[in-house]
């Protein structure tokens, strides 16, 4: 799965292309934006989605059921929050040993699967 796939996943935009929020041009942009952060392009398309008043400050009542759809954007921007708050967490760069020779190589292996 590419990153344009998973950020599509993050936001719930998997419908098919005539009924995806973004293009995958705009996706894209995201992440660009974000460094390639999936979590950080979610954030920016999450918050992108909840600052567009037309579609969401409406109100639809049908008979019995009325649907608000304000506060569709205030859960919108709590879901950014907290995808902003996950890439935050996330670790940009991850440590590792390195093995200069056999000896040390084998023991690597052996702490990282043999001793569980």
């Amino acid at each position: 799965m590419v990153d344009r796939e998973k950020v599509r996943l993050l936001i719930a935009d998997t419908d098919d292309p005539p009924d995806q929020i973004y293009t995958d041009a705009q996706i894209d942009g995201f992440l660009d934006i974000a460094d390639d952060n999936i979590f950080m392009a979610a954030y920016y398309a999450v918050l992108a989605i909840a600052t567009d008043s037309t579609a969401l400050a409406k109100m639809e009542r049908i008979g019995n059921y009325t649907c608000d759809r304000k506060s569709i954007a205030t859960n919108y921007i709590a879901l950014a929050d907290k995808y902003k708050q996950t890439a935050q967490e996330t670790p940009y760069i991850a440590f590792g040993q390195w093995a200069v020779s056999d000896f040390q190589a084998r023991d690597l292996i052996f702490n990282r699967f043999i001793s569980r």
